[in-house]
């Protein structure tokens, strides 16, 4: 039963992309559907491309931090992307912070499209614009909550974590500065 439970559908620069049996199955009743109703097929894609990009900006964070990507796994209302921890903790928390800056880079034109031209543009386009863009703005919000299971849990922790490790320090450590020298 194990290898029924993920199909693999693709690898993106070598990180293979699966789906988990819980969103496979809606997919193809969607599919099914979709015969007769094209909308129900428009707003599915919209959606996995919601998740997909979340899941791809988490890669590129982690990919620019110099950390391996494992998987990319999608199920029926969450992704996950696994990857090779960093020994840093800031670096892990960056890379929470991938899938909601994707999303962003996704929402803001998408928005912006949608508010100047979704009255001469047909349905089947204003349909995945308004996905793409509105929906997709409300799920990176509620995403950075600071709650288990969220990306907020790790984005916020990124801060306090700035200032442990890259802040400049203040004058106190002057004396741990000795090669610098005052000027009056």
């Amino acid at each position: 039963m194990r290898k029924l439970e993920y199909l693999k559908l693709f690898s993106i620069s070598g990180v293979p992309v699966f789906i988990h049996w819980s969103l496979s199955v809606p997919l193809v009743l969607i599919a099914v559907l979709a015969v007769s109703e094209i909308s129900m097929l428009i707003v599915a894609i919209s959606i996995l491309m919601v998740m997909l990009i979340h899941e791809i900006g988490h890669m590129w964070f982690a990919s620019k931090l110099g950390l391996r990507s494992v998987r990319i796994s999608l199920y029926l209302l969450h992704g996950q992307f696994s990857f090779e921890k960093a020994d840093n903790d800031y670096h892990n928390c960056l890379v929470s912070w991938g899938g909601v800056a994707a999303q962003a880079i996704v929402f803001i034109p998408c928005i912006a499209i949608f508010s100047l031209y979704s009255a001469s543009l047909p349905w089947y386009v204003n349909v995945p614009l308004m996905i793409l863009g509105y929906i997709n703005a409300l799920i990176a919000v509620v995403n950075m909550a600071p709650a288990m299971g969220l990306d907020g849990e790790e984005c916020w922790k990124s801060i306090p974590l700035y200032f442990k490790y890259y802040r400049p320090r203040s004058g106190r450590d002057k004396k741990n500065r000795k090669h610098l020298k005052s000027v009056k």
